[in-house]
């Protein structure tokens, strides 16, 4: 019983964290200090998810969403005193109001925070069931 009682605690403890939330690619940084700003249509967005879930997809500039067909979901471990966040090749910190996020020896991307609505489409998208032409005669 004590056991599960502490699972539950880390997993609240890590699903509680400072990574939650969307987060959207503002561009990468320089190794002089300075944003070079994304260009583009798309850029890369990140939504952590309690307790341990992480999806990632490319926004839709145009639309103002993340492309559904992009959406990718992994897991992700907090580690440094949940300072930093481990998820698939890549690490993240958060810097003030930024997340950065880099693979080892690739350029560091700085993403900010989504306020308000949610940027992403549902963890489950249901398939059309019918699709053409339903019309009585046709066809048959």
């Amino acid at each position: 019983m004590r056991s599960i009682v502490m699972l539950s605690a880390m997993l609240m403890l890590v699903g509680c964290s400072k990574f939650d939330g969307e987060w959207l690619e503002d561009g990468v940084m320089h190794p002089d200090g300075y944003l070079v700003s994304s260009t583009g249509e798309r850029r890369m967005a990140v939504k952590f998810d309690v307790p341990s879930t992480v999806r990632t997809g490319l926004y839709v500039q145009r639309t103002g969403v993340v492309d559904a067909k992009s959406v990718q979901t992994d897991n992700y471990f907090l580690f440094d005193g949940f300072n930093a966040a481990q998820f698939g090749g890549m690490t993240a910190k958060i810097d003030g109001d930024h997340l950065l996020a880099n693979v080892p020896l690739g350029p560091v991307h700085r993403f900010s925070r989504v306020p308000g609505h949610s940027i992403f489409p549902p963890p489950v998208l249901f398939p059309e069931l019918v699709k053409g032409n339903t019309s009585p005669g046709v066809g048959g």
